[in-house]
């Protein structure tokens, strides 16, 4: 669907997940909300794809 549409899909969870699938708890406060360093990995994970 995203290409049809022409949209750009990036995955972010395989950057943010532990080994069990959730949010590692280095990059939360409330395993909820993306703290600092969550926001730095996605900026990482991001920057990959918009260069």
């Amino acid at each position: 669907m995203t290409a049809r549409l022409a949209i750009d899909y990036v995955d972010l969870h395989p950057a943010l997940k532990d080994e069990h699938g959730n949010l590692k708890l280095e990059y939360t406060t409330d395993v909820l909300h993306l703290n600092v360093e969550g926001y730095e990995t996605v900026l990482q994970v991001l920057q990959k794809h918009l260069n």
